[in-house]
């Protein structure tokens, strides 16, 4: 009897009310019908296989506690979810699966895999949901091939000696807060476009913690931990992925690896133990921007690669900071900090013909003798005189930089007199300097004042650059503006005149078009039948 009352309140967070044998009875969902209970020792099925044979579409079945060995096939829109947020472990015995989803809709939860080539397999359907599950000691703990639209959130994959999660010919994936650790890989696409991880952890990976392979394009690896893998992310031949807010410490070999074009890293916090911060091999139009390289053999790598724009990023205590190899050409290299250590040998090593801008070099023996934050000279990259920094920066970003903005009043394109106000550039009262440069549409001015006037002689586009300075920092701000042609009030009215002829025009054909068609109908239309007298 106590038994029974002790069952009763741990179900009744399950229960639903209802009419039952007695006034104001507990009904549970799997004694109405409206659900399946598997466990035998609370009256419901002997194991899985059973209770999901029984359900019908669209039902639930509720797993009691406990240890079940069986290969579970999930050929129906049902929802397996354990009970009572306790241990609910599907044994595969090295089976090819512990379950397999083969159903649209169909869903997991609160349930542990474990011994099993695929511990959890999901196979040509769309829009199944695993939710709180884990994988343990599978060669694969979580396979996804064929489907579309399958939600996997707080879930974790570990130890399994392939891959903590593998895609393949999948699409519109979304994965959250979901890890995978100590596994060959921790998650691994093969044509799966499209997929979205978001604050995923991949930690101590013996290969990767993201391998990203063919076609799988359209990635978003945003907000991850990924540490002490071999390599942290690694894209190869994967075009148009998305790299942001990510942790990348303490990897190996590569903190990320990529071979990807249209692609960009932003935010990253990455170093390494004995390799490069960032490996760029075999790329073109890949953004680098904010990112924090540091304790690595070199900072950032880019070979054979054209078009890479490094951006704002941080290097520091790296052995070099960056490195250009041959076949790199046209790569734009821009108000990046490279900063000293006691290890430091090598600012930066290049060749080829790439641009160099505004960087802080902490070996130049420049000055900046007119106090503008930049130093009066050139310097030259690694000893060669075809790589030089034209405007190398005289101080390091700091934790913030001046930011400059540019407002102004009446509309523009119509207006030829604007007025244009940077005063409202951050941090307002640490700024000592303006400068104006506007250019086009038939003027060029030059002004140190935080506003300026400006009135266009002509149409086109308009060049505004504001420059910020702090005793610390210096900052830019470009903006292009179309003016519209200026229209005088005779050709103005002309065109009034001329719209109302158009309208007028137009109307006139209608009503006569109108007019012959009613007509056309009326003679066309049949005579009636004579009269009967």
């Amino acid at each position: 009897m106590a038994s029974s009352l002790i069952l009763s309140s741990v179900l009744m967070p399950l229960s639903v009310r209802g009419s039952g044998p007695d006034e104001g009875g507990t009904v549970f969902p799997w004694q109405d019908g409206s659900a399946v209970l598997v466990g035998a020792y609370m009256g419901g099925y002997r194991n899985i296989s059973e209770g999901v044979s029984a359900a019908k579409d669209g039902q639930t079945v509720y797993i009691a506690p406990g240890l079940y060995r069986e290969n579970v096939l999930v050929d129906k829109e049902v929802r397996l979810v354990g009970l009572f947020d306790r241990y609910i472990g599907i044994d595969g015995m090295r089976g090819n699966y512990a379950i397999r989803i083969a159903a649209n809709g169909a869903g997991l939860e609160d349930i542990v895999v474990m011994n099993a080539s695929n511990g959890i397999e999901v196979v040509s359907c769309n829009d199944v949901t695993i939710t709180g599950c884990k994988a343990l000691y599978c060669y694969i703990g979580l396979s996804l091939a064929n489907c579309t639209g399958t939600r996997v959130e707080s879930c974790n994959f570990k130890r399994n000696s392939g891959a903590g999660m593998y895609l393949a010919d999948t699409m519109d994936v979304h994965v959250n807060d979901t890890g995978s650790s100590e596994n060959g890989y921790g998650f691994g696409m093969y044509y799966a476009p499209f997929t979205t991880f978001e604050n995923c952890t991949a930690n101590y990976n013996s290969k990767a913690g993201f391998y990203l392979y063919w076609l799988s394009f359209g990635t978003r690896i945003l907000n991850a931990s990924c540490t002490l893998n071999w390599i942290g992310i690694h894209v190869l031949d994967v075009d148009d992925v998305l790299v942001k807010g990510c942790d990348l410490g303490t990897n190996i070999r590569y903190g990320i690896h990529l071979m990807s074009q249209d692609s960009r890293v932003e935010n990253c916090s990455i170093s390494t133990l004995e390799g490069d911060g960032i490996m760029v091999e075999n790329s073109e139009r890949v953004l680098i921007v904010n990112n924090s390289v540091q304790s690595c053999e070199t900072g950032v790598v880019l070979a054979t690669s054209n078009n890479i724009s490094l951006i704002n990023n941080i290097l520091r205590d790296n052995r070099i900071g960056i490195k250009l190899s041959r076949g790199s050409n046209g790569n734009t290299i821009r108000m990046n900090d490279i900063q000293k250590s006691y290890s430091f040998d090598v600012s930066a090593i290049t060749c080829g013909q790439n641009e160099w801008s505004h960087n802080y070099w902490p070996d130049s023996e420049l000055n900046d003798n007119d106090g503008d934050g930049l130093f009066d000279g050139q310097y030259i990259i690694g000893g060669d005189p075809q790589g030089m920094d034209c405007s190398p920066r005289a101080f390091p970003l700091k934790k913030y930089r001046a930011v400059s903005r540019i407002f102004w009043e009446g509309e523009p394109t119509e207006n030829r007199t604007i007025y244009l106000d940077g005063s409202h550039s951050w941090p307002p009262s640490e700024i000592v300097k303006y400068n104006w440069t506007v250019s086009g549409c038939g003027i060029h001015l030059s002004s140190n004042s935080s506003r300026i006037t400006v009135s266009p002689a002509g149409s086109g586009n308009l060049s505004i650059e504001l420059r910020v300075w702090t005793n610390s920092s210096r900052d830019n701000h470009y903006l292009v503006i179309y003016i519209k042609e200026e229209v005088h009030q005779e050709e103005e009215s002309e065109l009034c005149m001329f719209r109302t002829v158009l309208i007028v025009l137009f109307v006139s054909v209608s009503v006569i078009m109108i007019t012959s068609l009613n007509m056309y109908r009326r003679f066309r239309r049949p005579l009636p039948p004579a009269p009967r007298w």
